[in-house]
């Protein structure tokens, strides 16, 4: 008798195993469920009445469905972050072409200044710009974005990637030019010195605050 009790004990249930679909509602207790899921090996568990679920994958990633909780988090390479920056600033821009601050507030008619270079430190790419006016006289003005860089070792300026607005814009109202807005991917490599700057097609308001902010996909890297 108590040898059968400790086969029994020692036993363990025989995986179920599926190649695709869902796991099945009759998933036994301690049964295994395997599919394929966007490439990866999903294998699923029942334990206590519970299913849990894990990926394996062939390239060494991990796969997470929900919420990553981490008590301590370290990256020993590359992570993928996004980040955003400050540019306001007060001035009346007339027409003329205003390369915005990344420090400071200071807008100036170069990026050759050190409130308006930034020196990229990972690879980056703009996502969007939110641009909110303070007092808008002239609704008709359009405006224009541009992203420039200078390669490192070179002070020749090159235009990456431009944006313009389509429609009228209103005192304290603020509107946002996207990645698929711009002409060229606005992209910027790690150790390129970048500017932005802004154009009105009409003087739209006299010396007022430019609140402005992009937004860029970073490739944070040891």
């Amino acid at each position: 008798m108590s040898r059968d009790i400790r086969r029994l004990n020692n036993s363990t249930e025989q995986s179920q195993s599926f190649s695709t679909g869902a796991p099945a509602t009759t998933l036994q207790e301690g049964g295994t469920f395997v599919s394929i899921e966007n490439g990866s090996l999903a294998v699923y568990r029942k334990h206590k009445g519970i299913e849990f679920k894990n990926y394996m994958t062939r390239g060494g990633n991990q796969l997470i469905d929900k919420k990553l909780t981490a008590g301590e988090l370290e990256y020993t390479r590359k992570f993928i972050d996004y980040r955003y920056f400050v540019h306001n600033f007060t001035d009346d821009i007339e027409t003329t072409e205003h390369y915005i601050p990344w420090a400071g507030t200071g807008e100036q008619t170069s990026m050759n200044v050190s409130t308006t270079g930034f020196l990229a430190p990972f690879n980056m790419t703009m996502q969007k710009i939110i641009i909110r006016p303070e007092t808008i006289t002239d609704i008709n003005a359009l405006y224009t974005i541009k992203l420039y860089k200078q390669e490192d070792g070179s002070t020749s300026v090159v235009n990456v990637a431009t944006a313009s607005t389509t429609g009228r814009q209103t005192s304290d109202t603020s509107f946002t030019l996207s990645l698929p807005d711009f002409d060229n991917l606005p992209f910027v490599a790690s150790g390129t010195k970048c500017g932005l700057s802004i154009t009105a097609s009409l003087d739209p308001t006299g010396a007022e605050d430019w609140y402005i902010t992009s937004v860029w996909r970073v490739e944070v890297t040891t």
